[in-house]
């Protein structure tokens, strides 16, 4: 780690021979694919080629969606504040959030309006997320956006209810006499009981029950009260309250922008006729060259482990169909969210060794470097650095304070094989290194110094400590995936979800 070393080197880099100048045969590629086969372990997959027509509402589908919602909106033009949440829970799509919400959590791209909007006003309407919405401000405040709390909670499904507010309330007594809440909580919680109760809250979680979340937003830090929720009866305790900002409450009357029944039924219609009139991969091709309006797109690489696919969402029922069809086989029609997708399998990858045509590019480049490697050390003449630069050529480069831990030789870039080379005990006394196959080129290299910049006072404790835990990582990975290896289980899951 602080051992540092100047060398000097001779090297010359593999763009100096035309890549076109290097034969590769088949033969050598599989060559070295059998030779190297362990790095090009692949999972089974399929690739898919496909065509999708998006149900998208008509203008007559628009212009239905937006008399009706218009209409919503008319009605909520007469009701007050306090009416309009029941109104809301009724009639739109959005569930209503009866709380603040601090408005750096607010999602909507209408936020800087909707924050400058008064209270008991509506604005709208608005596109937002696949919905047209109106949206009523029905309150301002100052809140925190995270609240630390202490919580003990007594379980109603425990207890009855009767019961269970004795047992509460004999509790809150006792902390407010000058008990423990943490000692409370190990004693008698009915919930967690990890860190004393201690807990963080930020707005609008679903899993907190709105009555707490009412208490912990609506009182401010040392407050402690009792509240009941579905659970059972709470005490909470407000430990601290942080980062204050604007926080509102806001009702959205929301309708999806989706297709009607007629205009599903006639983009169904289309993608039936498509699968239908082309039924092979020449005719699918053909028929969505972009031509007629209808492009392709890919989907490579597909694990049957897959539930989704880009572009298309969740597509489990197509995955299984891609796993049991054969190359070029043309899938019937699959609906996926508001699309109706026609797939074609254009590729099978078996579980093993790559096959040379699917690794083909990345093998020729390997081979292609082996090769030039090979004719620029011949070249590479010599008993003395400058008799190897005379023989390329060339001429001697030094690197200077050059470190084990970040591998970069300076105007050469990545070169890890040639520090490593820089620190081989063997090479001390000036020795000449044999030809090192760097990632860029090949070098010959002669170690000028190698110096120890250790302070005298170095505690290494804590890079030993980092070193363990790392390889214990390392160790518990390496664990499991030789026992994913050597275990003999077939995961025929694909075939029944």
């Amino acid at each position: 780690k602080n051992a540092y070393a100047t060398l000097s080197y001779v090297s010359v880099a593999y763009s100096t021979i035309p890549d076109s100048s290097i034969k590769l045969t088949d033969n050598e590629l599989q060559d070295y694919l059998n030779a190297h086969a362990a790095m090009y372990q692949q999972q089974a997959s399929r690739s898919i080629e496909y065509v999708a027509f998006d149900a998208i509402p008509s203008a007559n589908d628009t212009a239905t969606i937006m008399k009706g919602i218009n209409s919503l909106k008319a009605q909520m033009d007469t009701l007050s504040v306090e009416d309009v949440p029941g109104f809301i829970s009724r009639n739109s799509e959005s569930k209503f959030y009866d709380g603040y919400i601090p408005g750096s959590m607010i999602q909507s791209s209408q936020k800087d309006s909707l924050f400058s909007l008064p209270v008991g006003k509506i604005m709208g309407p608005y596109f937002d997320q696949g919905m047209v919405a109106y949206a009523e401000m029905l309150g301002k405040k100052s809140m925190p956006d995270t609240v630390d709390v202490q919580q003990l909670v007594i379980s109603t499904q425990l207890y009855p209810d009767s019961i269970a507010k004795k047992r509460i309330d004999s509790i809150q007594t006792a902390v407010n006499g000058g008990a423990s809440f943490a000692a409370m909580v190990a004693e008698f919680s009915d919930g967690s009981k990890e860190k004393g109760g201690a807990m963080t809250i930020t707005p609008g979680n679903p899993n907190i029950p709105q009555e707490f979340n009412d208490f912990v937003f609506n009182h401010k830090a040392g407050d402690m009260g009792v509240v009941k929720t579905q659970y059972g009866y709470f005490l909470i305790k407000i430990t601290d309250q942080k980062n204050f900002e604007n926080a509102y409450k806001i009702a959205y009357l929301t309708q999806a922008m989706d297709p009607s029944q007629e205009t599903d039924n006639a983009t169904f219609s289309a993608a039936s006729q498509f699968a239908g009139n082309n039924r092979t991969r020449a005719a699918f091709e053909k028929s969505s060259n972009g031509q007629n309006g209808l492009s392709k797109k890919t989907a490579a690489d597909i694990l049957p482990s897959a539930f989704d696919i880009q572009g298309i969402g969740a597509a489990r029922e197509l995955i299984q169909w891609a796993f049991k069809a054969k190359v070029g086989d043309v899938s019937d029609v699959f609906s996926l969210g508001n699309n109706y997708v026609i797939a074609v399998l254009s590729g099978i990858k078996d579980k093993g060794t790559a096959k040379l045509s699917d690794v083909k590019p990345q093998i020729e480049a390997l081979v292609r470097r082996q090769k030039k490697s090979s004719e620029i050390a011949a070249k590479m003449q010599g008993n003395s650095l400058e008799a190897i630069a005379k023989s390329v050529n060339d001429s001697i480069a030094q690197a200077q304070h050059i470190n084990f831990m970040t591998p970069f030789i300076p105007d050469a870039g990545y070169e890890p094989k040639v520090v490593g080379a820089a620190f081989n005990p063997a090479l001390k006394g000036g020795k000449l290194s044999s030809p090192v196959y760097g990632n860029n080129g090949v070098y010959v290299i002669k170690v000028d110094s190698v110096t120890n910049e250790t302070p005298a006072n170095a505690d290494f404790a804590q890079d030993i400590k980092q070193q363990e835990m790392m390889l214990q990582q390392q160790v518990g990975q390496q664990i499991l995936e030789v026992l994913k290896k050597n275990a003999d289980i077939e995961d025929r899951r694909l075939k029944f979800f």
